[in-house]
């Protein structure tokens, strides 16, 4: 059961540092790297994706905290640098590759907190004797993540990108104040889990290279080093796991890898300005990150509530699966619509279809994903290395991420689609959109036969 003391903990790791920074760090981004450093979508893209990539090592730091009890210190080391980080790029005066290794910085510290807090909280699901009290304990984690993201998203209007920052490098310290407390950290076995810690080797090792890949590489070497990456990597897994466990794991990371994502061109066509894509939205760069971190805030909460009630009496996590793919593909209709102009041509304003498609829906779509997710992550999690099975999973998931992001940018490459101060090219996006965001997630659908 969860105590008093274990929810304030939560609270201080998943309201302040999941919650309010990485939602504050997210939204800074964009405007950070298309106005203080004026980069093009394409390249904002890849630094995103880099800036990222600490998600995808979470296993190894994991495996330092099961096998040697480490969790207290790595808290509180990585919170203080990653508070340092999110203070000196605060200045901007950083050169472009430096920004982008303290946001990263910044990334991994509120990443390697997180995952830490997950082993902690998948341990206290492993105490609870009924389904009712782990949903209990999922939602309390995520009401807090939520709240702290809808706070973060209504403060986002009235502060700069400086502002943004140097709320993220406060909130920072926050986790800090549980693990000097000991309300959390404390008291649970832990243990050496050896395939967990290799296969997180291996992870930490591929994602690594993928930053000079990345920055350098050409576009047919990048292809081939991260689909021979992604494939080799399952295929180890389900040479190390557990069957069920390693079935699981490769169908999380296939809704990952299979949902592409397109964001820089996307956000770079929302927020272009007339004289680059006459007729269009033209957003203002504040509005569209605040109202719509906002709206996918609100409904994000929702969707906590829809899981609660109306998922509450399904147990197959299949069909849970398959209603979520279906909302995703619906929203993404919506950004085809307003691409095309079809929303102008009978009547509805582009911020109409913005708020109610693209954030509603696939904050909902999100949400509803990531949840029976968590639920079937903390039902696999080996006891005593909590962190580390936990780590293993939810990093092989953000690989897929790391996946979907580079095919997503090589696949706007290929069909010419790029955005900057003085050039947009938008003739293919419509399609760019169909492919990423709904011909391959519908192939998870099947998928679910095979790996649930």
């Amino acid at each position: 059961m969860i105590t008093r003391r274990n929810a304030a903990g939560l609270a201080a790791v998943y309201l302040c540092s999941k919650g309010m920074a990485a939602t504050f760090l997210q939204l800074a981004m964009l405007p950070l790297f298309k106005e203080s450093y004026a980069v093009n979508s394409i390249d904002f893209q890849k630094y995103v994706l880099i800036i990222m990539l600490p998600w995808s090592v979470k296993p190894v730091v994991a495996a330092l905290s099961d096998t040697y009890g480490m969790a207290k210190a790595i808290v509180i080391c990585v919170s203080l640098s990653a508070s340092i980080a999110a203070g000196l790029i605060s200045n901007q005066s950083a050169g472009l590759h430096a920004a982008v290794g303290l946001a990263t910085v910044c990334s991994a510290g509120i990443a390697f907190v997180d995952i830490i807090t997950e082993g902690e909280y998948a341990h206290i699901m492993a105490t609870c004797t009924t389904e009712q009290l782990k949903r209990r304990v999922v939602s309390l984690v995520w009401t807090l993540i939520l709240v702290g993201q809808l706070a973060s998203s209504i403060l986002s209007a009235f502060l700069g990108t400086r502002v943004l920052l140097l709320s993220v490098a406060a909130l920072l310290t926050m986790p800090v104040l549980p693990a000097l407390c000991g309300w959390l950290y404390t008291g649970r076995d832990t243990h050496a889990w050896l395939p967990g810690i290799t296969l997180g080797l291996a992870l930490t090792a591929v994602a690594t290279s993928l930053i000079p890949v990345t920055l350098y590489a050409s576009t047919t070497a990048k292809f081939c080093y991260i689909t021979a990456s992604a494939v080799l990597l399952i295929v180890f897994t389900f040479k190390s796991l557990p069957y069920k466990l390693a079935k699981a794991n490769a169908y999380m990371f296939a809704t990952s890898v299979l949902y592409l994502n397109v964001s820089g061109a996307v956000d770079y066509w929302f927020t272009a300005a007339p004289h680059c894509i006459p007729g269009g939205p033209n957003f203002d760069l504040r509005y569209y990150i605040a109202a719509g971190a906002v709206v996918s805030s609100l409904f994000a909460t929702v969707a906590v509530g829809i899981f609660n009630s109306c998922f509450a009496g399904i147990t197959n996590y299949r069909h849970m699966f398959w209603i979520t793919a279906s909302i995703r593909i619906i929203a993404a209709s919506t950004d085809i619509i307003t691409i095309n102009r079809w929303n102008i041509a009978v009547g509805i304003p582009d911020k109409a279809m913005f708020l109610l498609g693209d954030a509603a829906l696939q904050s909902v779509a999100a949400t509803l994903e990531t949840m029976p997710l968590v639920m079937l992550t903390s039902e696999l999690a080996a006891g005593g290395a909590e962190s580390t099975t936990y780590a293993l999973l939810a990093g092989f998931q953000n690989f897929g991420g790391a996946v979907a992001a580079s095919y997503g940018y090589m696949l706007q490459e290929t069909l010419e689609v790029n955005f900057d101060n003085t050039h947009c090219n938008d003739a293919n996006l419509a399609w760019l959109v169909g492919v990423a965001h709904m011909g391959l997630p519908f192939l998870t659908i099947p998928l679910s036969f095979f790996l649930i």
